[in-house]
């Protein structure tokens, strides 16, 4: 009885299908939240539900202190040492510098913040802990110096752990 069955046309959706990347959405430790990442980003890391606070780069920071292009970094080319000799310490900043990058555990700089000048100095948490070894003090010493001399303001971001 053929005549009884309906043939079925194939539908076709009269909406648009809307890629987005995987890499769009960002999920809240906290709460479990999963929005779009540029929400979290304008935020600045705060979770929009709940409020958690995540974790921001001395890169992040140097750009939410200072005017777009203004930031110059100084005293890039200090690195840290072993004086001491402590044990597997060589290989955990070596680690560190491949994760991270050619950062320290604190980035120093200058630049404007609404077109008046000032000193940065940003802690990096991901570098060892932001670690306050030798080169960092001597970062933030070289920075405060330079400020002062400058008459200008320091902005120290601290992230040690």
């Amino acid at each position: 009885m053929a005549w009884f069955r309906k043939e079925r046309k194939p539908r076709t959706s009269s909406r648009e299908r809307l890629e987005i990347p995987p890499d769009a959405w960002d999920k809240c430790d906290e709460c479990g939240l999963v929005d779009l990442r540029e929400k979290f980003d304008r935020a600045l890391q705060v979770c929009p539900q709940c409020g958690f606070h995540r974790r921001i780069g001395a890169r992040r920071y140097i750009d939410i202190l200072t005017d777009p292009g203004s930031f110059t970094e100084l005293f890039q080319e200090l690195r840290s040492v072993d004086p001491l000799g402590f044990e597997g310490y060589a290989e955990r900043v070596a680690r560190a510098y491949r994760e991270v990058g050619p950062q320290e555990a604190v980035i120093t700089g200058h630049g404007t913040l609404t077109g008046v000048p000032l000193h940065v100095a940003a802690m990096e948490f991901a570098f060892l802990g932001g670690s306050m070894a030798s080169v960092v003090g001597e970062k933030i010493t070289r920075a405060a110096t330079r400020a002062l001399e400058r008459r200008t303001a320091l902005v120290i971001v601290s992230a040690s752990g």
